[in-house]
């Protein structure tokens, strides 16, 4: 895809047609309902996938080779280590205002950054990193 619309624009709409998908798993429900929670987590994944694999080629393109390492060792324990700090907070919190507001906030969590990203001036533009030798 970044072959064909390029690096900005892939992180663009990877990052906008996931808001949608993640929109609609707070009405997930019971029998068909379920069926909320399956498309809109599926969905979401499959553009968090392409948004994460477009970033982290880019992110190596353009890096010096003897900083690969350092910045990916970074930016693992950044996002993987932010999942348990999130969950101890999650599970409080369905014990508390129960599931579906939970999955409203989580929701809007995953939501925001999207935003972000997606009202970032300039992504669809990025220019493209340069050949390596």
């Amino acid at each position: 895809m970044v072959g064909g619309i390029g690096t900005g624009r892939t992180l663009w709409w990877a990052s906008a047609l996931s808001i949608p998908a993640i929109a609609i798993v707070p009405f997930t429900g019971t029998g068909w309902a379920v069926a909320y929670f399956v498309l809109g987590v599926g969905v979401f994944e499959l553009f968090s996938s392409m948004f994460s694999v477009t970033r982290f080629s880019y992110r190596l393109a353009v890096l010096p080779p003897h900083l690969h390492g350092r910045v990916n060792a970074i930016m693992r324990f950044l996002m993987w280590g932010a999942t348990p700090i999130g969950a101890v907070p999650g599970g409080a919190l369905i014990g508390v205002i129960g599931a579906r507001q939970t999955l409203w906030l989580c929701a809007a969590g995953f939501i925001v950054p999207q935003l972000l990203v997606v009202l970032t001036p300039g992504l669809r533009t990025l220019a493209e990193p340069a050949e390596a030798d």
